[in-house]
Formats: structure tokens, sequence, C-alpha cells
């Protein structure tokens, strides 16, 4: 079964990532297709949009109403840490923090 749901997730990736090509090539964004047709860039891609989700988690935390300057120095700390742990984890081979990442499969 996990095979069969990694196969669906890949199949889904790979149908985003055409139509996004589709839908860029309309707009006469050839850079950026060729972009998404280059490997080494495609294959960091996803880790990116885990990167930058983080990112926009730590902002909206940031707009909360009610925030003092302890929250967000609390909030910005952990995040720092965060982008430490991650650092560390890459150098030793340990994707796994990365949840949305389809491995470079999507395109």
């Amino acid at each position: 079964m996990h095979n069969k749901l990694r196969c669906t997730h890949q199949t889904v990736c790979n149908l985003a990532g055409q139509e996004l090509k589709s839908i860029l090539s309309d707009q006469g964004k050839n850079d950026v297709v060729s972009s998404l047709e280059n490997n080494h860039f495609v294959f960091r891609l996803p880790y990116l949009a885990d990167i930058f989700l983080q990112l926009n988690q730590v902002n909206l935390k940031l707009q909360r109403r009610g925030r003092t300057i302890v929250n967000f120095i609390d909030t910005l700390s952990a995040f720092v840490e965060k982008l430490e742990n991650w650092k560390r984890k890459v150098h030793a081979k340990n994707f796994a923090m990365f949840r949305e990442s389809c491995h470079g499969s999507w395109i």
C-alpha cells in the first residue's frame, strides 16, 4: 500500500509540475520554465517550499494581536534554532524535516 500511495503522490506532483510549466509558458515566462526543466534546480525546489512554509508560519505568529516584544524574541529565537538544527541534519544527510518534498519527481 505504501508503494501505491507513493506512486499516487509522485503522479500528482508530476501533474502539478506539468500544469505549472504550461501556465508559465502561456504567460511568456520561458526563463522560469527552463529553470523548472533543470534537474539540479527542481531537486531543490521542494525543500525551498518547506523552508518558505516555515517562514510564513513565523510571519503569521509575529502578526497576531497582543504580541509583545518577548513573544517576538521567543518566536524568532525558536526559528533561528530550527534553522541551525536543519543545517546540522542536512550536513548529516537527514532530510526528514522536509515534509512537502516530492524528492525532485514532480516536474
